[in-house]
């Protein structure tokens, strides 16, 4: 069986977080086999529509073979994540686990250096400066092609994709 860890954070989007969970459900319909699991810094996490997501489990070790999932939050716009979480996506790339960011979810990735000398694109009203993001007109990209990768930025991506 396949774990699926799902990060939540305060501000969670319910649709970023239902979404996949959703997929994983209708796999398991047609013979799929995946453990969703529930982490957080903390037991409980007010989504951004208000109801409280409670019983979380403590961030676990990652492992190979993993999904990990990070749903998109408003807050992501204004605000890195407390280092134990930064510290938690690397470790996960680290581990061979597959990451999946999750509309604004990739601002996380970006703050944790995992999108270094890798195209971006997410969506949202607001930006702010990423490690290794470059801002593109006309897009709410953050390509985060990093200068010290030596690559040159990338052309901007379609406005509304994810």
């Amino acid at each position: 069986m396949t774990r699926a860890l799902f990060l939540i954070l305060p501000g969670v989007e319910l649709l970023d977080l239902a979404g996949p969970l959703q997929a994983l459900h209708e796999a398991g319909q047609f013979g799929a086999a995946y453990e969703p699991r529930f982490c957080s810094p903390a037991p409980e996490a007010l989504t951004d529509q208000g109801p409280l997501l409670a019983r979380l489990e403590p961030l676990m070790d990652p492992a190979a073979g993993d999904l990990v999932f990070i749903p998109g939050s408003p807050a992501f716009h204004r605000e890195s994540p407390a280092p134990e979480v930064l510290a938690w996506l690397r470790r996960a790339e680290r581990s061979g686990a597959r990451i999946f960011s999750i509309c604004t979810g990739a601002f996380l990735l970006a703050d944790a250096g995992l999108l270094d000398g890798r195209e971006c694109t997410t969506t949202g009203p607001t930006w702010r400066p990423c490690s290794g993001a470059t801002r593109r007109p006309g897009s709410w990209a953050i390509g985060s092609t990093s200068p010290a990768a030596g690559l040159p930025p990338a052309p901007a991506s379609s406005r509304g994709s994810t």
